[in-house]
């Protein structure tokens, strides 16, 4: 196994990640949900999509429309925007129930937002040499590190502001994120 490979696709994961969108996603629904339910979810999803941009390549960018993608992100994030805000009576069996949702919806969400991102083709490029298995335990290990950082600090903050306020304030960036990409899909499709 090539080590090279191995730290190139670490350290290409970890810089491209850090800060991007899908680390704020994870944040702030880690400050809202069960961590360790957006924790599996997040990294599952990129991990899944680690290996189809490694054994697919770029057919998900070449066969499905941007428009659609850009869709699929906005309805999520309006989605998660709303249910934010809404007030769920949580006893034990609901909780149980809705941290299977967090886990399935932080899955949904990260596969759409890492369709065609600039992650998923590094790691397409990186895997062009032929040896996957170091791309893959490198991208891996460095979702793995940053996707349990993004929780921790989202449950951290949760435990530091108000929850109602927390609730509010991860609703509204959730709202924020699925018009920023209403709008792109506006100029998607009428461009």
């Amino acid at each position: 196994m090539d080590l090279n490979i191995l730290f190139s696709a670490f350290l290409l994961v970890a810089v491209t990640e850090l800060g991007d969108k899908s680390s704020l996603a994870v944040i702030t629904m880690a400050s809202r949900y069960d961590r360790k339910a957006v924790f599996l979810g997040s990294f599952s999803a990129l991990m899944l999509m680690t290996v189809f941009a490694i054994a697919l390549g770029s057919v998900a960018a070449e066969y499905l429309p941007r428009s659609l993608l850009l869709g699929m992100a906005a309805a999520l994030f309006l989605a998660f925007g709303i249910l934010s805000w809404r007030d769920v009576d949580e006893d034990s069996h609901s909780k149980d129930l809705k941290n299977k949702s967090v886990a399935l919806g932080s899955f949904l969400l990260l596969m759409v937002m890492e369709m065609g991102d600039k992650t998923q083709i590094s790691v397409l490029s990186l895997s062009a040499t032929g040896d996957w298995l170091p791309v893959l335990l490198g991208a891996g290990s460095a979702f793995f590190l940053l996707v349990g950082a993004a929780c921790l600090l989202g449950n951290a903050l949760a435990k530091r502001i108000d929850p109602a306020r927390m609730t509010k304030l991860s609703g509204a960036l959730f709202l924020v994120f699925g018009l920023a990409y209403s709008i792109l899909l506006w100029i998607e499709l009428f461009s």
